[in-house]
């Protein structure tokens, strides 16, 4: 019994040995060095990689290269030693996940122009940490990358190409007084500040775009300058902030964009100045039937007026340049939008959800409309919307895609001259605009240009059937 167990054994072994995959013929081949700074580096083809250490001590310095090799990475778990200094050089372009995680005696970190990331929880709960410059060569800050950093006292982004700070990168930093971010960095996520009660100074650079929850219970923020290049804004950006709370009119304000309305509130007017309407401004306010919004106010957030169910109509001003996503969803007593001159960018969904839509006057010749059905979709009760827009418009082209009724708004430039004085008094007289796609066959092409050409010779050899009738009596 014991031999057929040990043979049964041994026939397992085997068989794994057959299925299992040979996982390290495929690992990249490296060698390992302990350098003297401490730290053991695998080295590869074409780099170096910090992998962990073999010494403890406080402070390391951290080589550009090992064997003749950049050190590109650093993915040293250093929260078992007595690390109070590290200085990172600019071969590194990335510090690994929780590398300095719970590192509570950290107190310096240089970093260099070269980094491009830092990774999720790098510093997280290293609550000896001063003070931190972002080099402008970093595109991304991991989630909670410098987590409840609770002696962390200033924050600067050097000018860069672009960065992205992740969600929770400085939160609950308590002793975090000024943040200041050079041209380069373009989103604040969620929460990334929130948190940072003695947080007084904050500079904004001009190529920001969209500052998502990420200041809420910044207890002392008192005053904030929005950049022009801000697109998106969340409504609860700075939530519990005094630059919020200390607010009691129907409508609060952050610098040029209008937050929040009171729910309740039946009538009201934006005031004058106002850049933008945050993502969710009047969300829900199920009360409101007449909205004034000024002059000069160019950017509608996404959700911005969703559930407003009472708005009867909205007149949109001269200078709006975007349209968000849900912009007005189930908006659904208003008929009639008219989209102005101004306006680059009708995204998806705008108009999603509104009910009893009926028709939409898009004035702009040329803004980008998302290629979807639900940007401007059909009524809930399946009748056709009419799109209306000039000739050959992005307007005309969504609405032949999508299978929408489209009006001609021709200007001077492009209607067609009044005709003759051929008919008697009292006659009316019927104007027919030539559309691309004559024989609507939802194509332009040759055929088209050849019924043209004939319909031209036709009246120039006497004929006086309009272009209309024409196409009827060849039929």
């Amino acid at each position: 019994m014991k031999k057929r167990s040990m043979l049964a054994c041994a026939m397992a072994a085997m068989l794994l040995t057959c299925i299992t995959p040979d996982f390290t013929a495929n690992a990249e081949n490296h060698t390992t060095y302990n350098d003297e700074s401490g730290i053991v580096f695998f080295v590869y083809s074409d780099r170096a990689v910090a992998q962990y250490t073999w010494k403890n001590q406080d402070i390391y310095n951290i080589p550009a290269e090992i064997e003749g090799m950049p050190v590109t990475e650093v993915n040293v778990k250093f929260e078992d030693t007595d690390v109070v200094s590290v200085s990172i050089p600019s071969s590194v372009q990335t510090i690994g996940e929780d590398v300095f995680k719970y590192c509570r005696s950290l107190e310096k970190v240089t970093l260099s122009e070269g980094l491009k990331s830092i990774s999720d929880s790098a510093f997280y709960e290293c609550n000896s940490l001063l003070n931190i410059t972002i080099p402008g060569t970093v595109s991304d800050i991991g989630s909670q990358a410098f987590y409840n950093c609770s002696a962390l006292k200033t924050v600067e982004f050097a000018k860069g190409d672009g960065c992205v700070i992740g969600e929770k990168a400085f939160y609950n930093c308590d002793a975090l007084h000024t943040v200041t971010m050079e041209d380069g960095v373009t989103e604040i996520g969620n929460n990334s500040f929130s948190g940072c009660n003695n947080l007084i100074n904050l500079s904004l650079p001009e190529t920001l775009h969209t500052i998502n929850s990420s200041f809420q219970g910044c207890s002392k923020l008192k005053t904030v300058d929005l950049p022009d290049s801000l697109k998106n804004l969340n409504r609860y950006a700075f939530l519990s902030c005094p630059i919020y709370t200390e607010q009691i009119d129907v409508l609060k304000y952050v610098d040029d964009w209008v937050i929040e309305c009171n729910t309740d509130v039946v009538k009201t007017s934006i005031k004058e100045g106002t850049r933008g309407i945050a993502h969710g401004a009047f969300s829900e306010c199920s009360s409101l039937t007449s909205l004034t919004i000024p002059e000069g106010v160019e950017i509608i957030d996404s959700s911005a007026f969703v559930g407003c169910t009472k708005l009867i109509e909205i007149k949109l001003p001269s200078t709006i340049k975007e349209i968000s996503t849900n912009a007005f969803n189930q908006c659904n007593n208003i008929r009639s939008m008219t989209v102005p001159e101004s306006t680059k960018i009708i995204a998806k969904q705008s108009f999603a959800g509104m009910d009893n839509l009926e028709e939409v006057i898009i004035l702009s010749k040329d803004c980008s409309i998302y290629p979807d059905a639900d940007t401007i979709p059909t009524a809930s009760n399946y009748s056709d919307v009419t799109i209306k827009g000039y000739t050959g418009s992005t307007a005309h082209n969504y609405a032949d895609t999508f299978g929408r009724t489209f009006v001609a708004l021709d200007d001077e430039s492009t209607s067609p001259t009044e005709p003759e004085e051929t008919t008697k008094p009292g006659e009316p007289i019927y104007i027919y605009v030539m559309r691309p796609d004559v024989n609507s066959d939802g194509s332009i092409d040759s055929s088209d240009a050849s019924i043209i050409l004939a319909y031209y010779a036709y009246t120039s050899t006497g004929g006086t059937l309009n272009f209309e009738d024409y196409m009827k009596d060849t039929k």
